[in-house]
């Protein structure tokens, strides 16, 4: 992303931040839980999401071969898959009520 993009991209987040926080924004609590979502969409390493669930390699194998977790995708530009941060707190949340 070029600096002027990420200028004005910051701004209008700011911008938009502000009038949440003064309550005067016009947009619906649906269209704010999907911006929240958007922009908190971060890819993650596998040891990050071992570090964010706290557990080993071998039991997010586990979990990665019964599809209690996402499986990773590949990034244009990285060897590595990576997972999603929001996606893995899905799973944990869902592993959790589980229990």
């Amino acid at each position: 992303m070029n600096q002027e993009l990420a200028n004005r991209l910051g701004d209008a987040l700011i911008k938009v931040g502000n009038k949440f926080k003064a309550g005067t924004s016009e947009i619906t609590e649906d269209e704010a839980i999907e911006i929240f979502r958007i922009v908190t969409h971060e890819p993650i390493s596998r040891e990050q999401v071992c570090k964010e669930m706290n557990i080993t390699n071998n039991k997010f194998y586990d979990l990665l071969d019964a599809k209690k977790i996402p499986a990773g995708r590949k990034r244009r530009g990285f060897k590595e898959l990576t997972w999603y941060r929001d996606e893995i707190r899905e799973a944990i949340n869902k592993l959790r009520s589980r229990d």
